[in-house]
């Protein structure tokens, strides 16, 4: 069985109340020290920008939920890093790239389905399914399952949870949706935990602590009658209530006038 918290954990947890309290005493915050690496007004490299919003979003949404407990702050930063997201999908849509020497923001990183996952997690996360929706890389079993189309979405994945790479933990949890296997579900996200648990300790650091992958899989499994049986520090569950809603007129993202030419 699975402990509740680790040291490294522990560690992040600290640092993260660290980088908070330098943030409110006037100290350049996440936000701003991500934004530095983009390539300035005069030739703005949006892409790069709403990938930096994107990034800062998951780690405020991540702290209000660890720090304070804060459902409401925690859905909306989750659903602005999800409506990034859009941003630089829709941006990469229309022919614009990041030309960066960021290799986490290679043109090729839009290009992936797992970065389509990524940015539909926050999204449903946020209690935000439209959203996710539109997030989901098409023909695939998560956009099938959202849609509500479990025979297709089967159609997407092998019938035998063994033949699933290795590496694809999502495929892995929605094939046990699929096949409402609640048992073998809490074992691949055991197993999942484990893994990233060693990594993390292999090597040095966990800055993204909260799983959000596998908590944004666990809320689609609530709604079908499947339950998540672990109690552990990175899979917080009261993050999958969704008795309040957010207010999405209240939570936007900083817009700019140039992106309404762009995007039309």
């Amino acid at each position: 069985m699975l402990d509740y918290t680790t040291d490294l954990l522990d560690k992040c947890l600290q640092q993260s109340r660290e980088w908070r309290e330098k943030e409110q005493n006037g100290e350049v915050g996440l936000l701003e020290r991500l934004i530095r690496e983009q390539d300035g007004e005069e030739n703005p490299n949006y892409i790069l920008k709403y990938w930096c919003y994107f990034k800062a979003f998951h780690e405020y949404g991540q702290e209000s939920l660890y720090l304070d407990n804060d459902i409401t702050k925690f859905k909306g930063y989750f659903y602005l890093a999800a409506k990034a997201g859009k941003s630089c999908f829709a941006l990469h849509e229309k022919g614009y790239r990041s030309a960066t020497h960021l290799s986490f923001m290679s043109p090729s990183v839009l290009e992936n389905k797992n970065t389509n996952f990524n940015f539909a997690a926050h999204a449903l996360l946020a209690g935000c399914r439209d959203l996710a929706k539109e997030l989901a890389a098409k023909d695939s079993p998560l956009e099938a399952v959202l849609n509500g189309d479990f025979e297709r979405a089967k159609g997407y994945l092998p019938s035998d949870i063994k033949e699933i790479s290795s590496a694809n933990d999502p495929e892995k949890i929605l094939w046990t949706i699929l096949y409402h296997d609640e048992k073998k579900m809490n074992k691949q996200i055991e197993k999942r935990i484990k893994e990233i648990r060693r990594y993390n300790k292999r090597n040095g650091f966990a800055d993204h602590y909260m799983d959000y992958w596998m908590l944004s899989l666990l809320k689609i499994a609530k709604e079908y009658g499947m339950n998540c049986s672990l109690n552990i520090i990175e899979l917080p569950l009261q993050a999958l209530d969704d008795s309040t809603p957010i207010n999405e007129d209240e939570w936007r993202l900083p817009e700019y006038k140039e992106l309404e030419k762009i995007l039309g």
